[in-house]
This record gives C-alpha cells, sequence and structure tokens, in this order.
C-alpha cells in the first residue's frame, strides 16, 4: 500500500466472507495479482465456523482481517467500509474473483470521464451457463454494444438488477452519501444500494469481462421469494423519498410487477407464511394488468424448484 495521490490513488478492496474455506484464497490471490498495485484489502469475517479465519491469517500482512459476529453480509461490508482507507472502493465476494487489469481498467475510465462508479461485465461459472452476467441482462443489448459508455442507471436499475456485485468500483464518499448497505436486509441489499446511489452519481460500464462469478446453491441471493420480497422493500423504501412522477410510476408499477411473480412463486411452493406477506404488502396496484403480467411470468420462468439459477 502506498502514499495516496491522484494519479495513483488508494483503493480499498471490502471481502465480506462466512464459512469460505476453500475458495477464499482464490478470491484474495487474484486481488493481489492485480496490475494496479496501490490496494488495501479488508477481509470481513462474519462468524466463520470453518477454516476460513486461519486461512486468512496465513497472507499476514498483506491483508488486513475484520472478525465479528455472524450479523450478514450487509453488515460484514459496512463494517469493512467504516474501516476503509481510500476514497475508492472495490467489492469482492469471497467466491468470486478478478481479472488481473480489473481495477486499472476501471480507475482510468472513472479518471477520464470523472465517474463515481464503474462496472463491467462477469463470466459466470455455472454448468451449462454460456453467457455473461450483461448477456443474461433485459438490457443485453446496451450494456454490450460499445466497449465503454457513461449512462443513467436508475431506471434500467427499477427494472432489473444486472450488476454482479464483483464488478463494482465506486467512490466512498458516494456509498457513504446514499446510506450504505441496508443490514436489516439479507438479501437484495446491493439492489438496494445502487438504486440510491444511481440516483446521485454518473455510472461508467465497461463491456469486459473482468471478473468470474461462482453461482453455489448456497448463495443467499439464490432464494427466489426473498429476492422478490427484498426488491419490493427496496421500493418501497425509494416510493418515501422525493422522486419525479415518472420515477414514482415506474416504482410502482415495477413493484406490482414483482409482487405478481411473489404471490405465484409462495403459493405454488406453498410457502405459505410468504404468500401472507406478500398479499400484506402496500402495492397499490394489485390486480392489475401488471400484477397479472408478474404472474404469468414466473409461471413461465422455471421449474418450481425454489432456486434461483439465473
Amino acid at each position: 500500500m502506498d502514499k495516496d495521490s491522484d494519479d495513483t490513488p488508494l483503493v480499498s478492496v471490502i471481502i465480506p466472507v462466512y464459512n469460505r474455506e476453500d475458495v477464499i484464497g482464490r478470491a484474495l490471490d487474484s486481488v493481489l495479482n492485480q496490475s494496479y498495485k496501490n490496494l488495501e484489502i479488508i477481509v470481513i469475517d462474519d462468524g466463520s465456523s470453518d477454516q476460513t479465519v486461519h486461512r486468512c491469517r496465513s497472507y499476514g500482512e498483506r491483508i488486513r482481517l475484520i472478525t465479528q459476529k455472524n450479523a450478514g453480509p450487509a453488515a460484514a461490508r459496512n463494517n469493512g467500509i467504516r474501516h476503509a482507507a481510500g476514497p475508492f472502493i472495490a467489492f469482492l465476494d469471497s467466491d468470486d474473483e478478478w481479472y488481473p487489469d480489473k481495477i486499472e481498467k476501471q480507475l482510468r475510465f472513472a479518471a477520464e470521464e470523472n465517474l463515481g462508479m464503474v462496472i463491467t461485465d462477469s463470466e459466470i461459472q455455472t454448468p451449462g451457463e454460456n453467457r455473461t452476467t450483461y448477456q443474461k441482462s433485459l438490457f443485453s443489448d446496451l450494456l454490450t454494444a460499445p466497449p465503454k459508455q457513461v449512462i443513467e442507471l436508475f431506471e434500467l436499475l427499477v427494472m432489473q438488477n444486472f450488476i454482479h456485485l464483483s464488478t463494482v468500483f465506486i467512490s466512498k464518499a458516494a456509498v457513504i452519501e446514499a446510506g450504505l448497505f441496508d443490514e436489516t436486509m439479507r438479501v437484495a441489499e446491493d439492489t438496494d444500494l445502487w438504486l440510491r446511489v444511481s440516483r446521485q452519481l454518473k455510472t461508467g460500464v465497461l463491456n469486459e469481462v473482468l471478473a468470474k462469478r461462482d453461482i453455489r446453491e448456497d448463495k443467499l441471493s439464490g432464494d427466489r421469494i426473498q429476492e422478490y420480497l427484498g426488491r419490493i422493500r427496496s421500493f418501497s423504501k425509494l416510493l418515501e423519498e422525493r422522486l419525479t412522477e415518472e420515477e414514482q410510476r415506474q416504482i410502482l408499477d415495477r413493484a406490482t410487477w414483482v409482487q405478481g411473480r411473489l404471490i405465484y412463486r409462495s403459493l405454488a411452493e406453498k410457502d405459505f407464511k410468504s404468500f401472507r406477506k406478500a398479499f400484506a404488502l402496500q402495492v397499490p396496484r394489485l390486480f392489475s394488468r401488471t400484477f397479472y403480467n408478474g404472474i404469468m411470468s414466473e409461471r413461465n420462468y422455471a421449474p418450481l424448484t425454489g432456486r434461483h439459477h439465473g
């Protein structure tokens, strides 16, 4: 870690980890192998019960290890943010990894365009999946068009979160101003933050695969019902803020559509507790055409496995 300067600012890498003794070394090595060297690596162990802490300590002074009682990924990331010394933050999940020139390319693009946030595409490491994160998005044509671009993310994120968290390079000040991750959310907490952040800063999109995404059965984001509940909660929070009429319309439409998916999924899986929660949500366009479209979309989406594989 070198002295901070305008040309080579310190980038704080934040890695929350919980019981990942088998893969945390892969993630750490991908950071240590970055072509850009002015990095501080902050690992927040969220109360692991395996050998994760021991594995991290084997890296010695090359990383900064913080331990805490289990409180969830949002709390772990916030802990890391509060300890971060750099003006920029890069997030990395403990079972993902970076390509060697990721930070260098993001930092250069951020400097060229005076950007507060830069995201990249990522490779999805799961059997039978040949598409990248961008290619799987509703907005694949937009995201994969030019090599790099600056876009307004808010309207797109209302429709779908296509941001892979391990590709995010962002101003620390922007994250703090937006209010950090919501620690009461165990799922969709990243979507919730990106929605708030995207209303206040320009975002750069690099159309290049610079990270590898490991899709596991035990990923928290795999529970579709909880994802839908998290999305609607994020929308409800946004509706309490000062929005334009168009922003409010977009959010209400999408919340209604997601509620339709949630009600179908919870009923189909006989999750009656979530079914009751879904009906209790204050979405004013219940039983509208948009609500019905959400039901039909979920019905046609995937087998009733309860796990989200894409």
